[in-house]
């Protein structure tokens, strides 16, 4: 038997509103988080040439470079969100590609908590 004709996601209106406000508010998200790893790593520089300090300067550069790679993340899951509600052809590739992209952003955030616990526990112990 052939599969079955695969039917486009039907948004309602009120459904593709909340779409297009979900779109830009990733889009600010990804902005501020941009602007977060950037500072985080000219704290880094700072450390290592003003300072003269390069180990104190390796978890900023570690947490600005996946506060940057969530900003990232942040903008194409935007992006995709735009598409979910302005594209009603591909919207279940589109709503995918949305979850997929908050599972990658929880992930990596959840990723730097880990590395700041250890950080952490390693001041407290040693």
């Amino acid at each position: 038997m052939p599969p079955a004709p695969e039917t486009p996601l039907e948004l309602t209106p009120d459904e593709a509103q909340q779409a297009r406000q979900l779109s830009r508010s990733l889009l600010g998200l990804a902005g501020l988080a941009l602007l977060q790893g950037l500072l985080w790593i000219a704290v880094a520089v700072t450390l290592w040439f003003v300072k003269g300090e390069f180990w104190a300067g390796v978890l900023p550069l570690l947490v600005g470079g996946a506060s940057a790679f969530t900003g990232l993340i942040a903008l194409t899951t935007s992006t995709d969100a735009r598409y979910l509600a302005d594209v009603p052809a591909y919207n279940r590739n589109h709503l995918g590609n949305v979850v997929g992209g908050i599972n990658d952003y929880l992930g990596v955030y959840f990723g730097v908590g880990v590395l700041l616990v250890i950080v952490l526990a390693c001041k407290l112990f040693f």
